[in-house]
């Protein structure tokens, strides 16, 4: 698997955009690509939260795993964003 596929960016949609049930189609879309992901690598554990528009934590899911390992996976993505958030915002001064 390659890096840019680990993370699935999901952005903001227009209100217009949105069913009307409020849900971004394109979360939809990236929850199918990762039930793909750890069907395809036969993943054993995952850890997801989700979060509202305004940045607050709304549940937390996460399968059995060691204490370690999910420390190791909390670290993995707060790196990974965090790189991936400095990226974005260089290309958007950039251009």
């Amino acid at each position: 698997m390659k890096d840019d596929d680990k993370v699935v960016p999901i952005r903001s949609v227009a209100a217009n955009d949105k069913k009307p049930d409020g849900v971004d189609p394109k979360l939809i879309e990236a929850l199918g690509e990762f039930a793909a992901v750890l069907s395809q690598y036969e993943a054993k554990a995952f850890a997801a939260v989700a979060i509202t528009d305004d940045g607050n934590v709304i549940d937390s899911w996460y399968t059995r795993i060691s204490p370690a390992e999910m420390i190791g996976a909390i670290e993995m993505l707060k790196s990974d964003y965090i790189l991936r958030h400095w990226v974005d915002d260089d290309d958007e001064l950039i251009h």
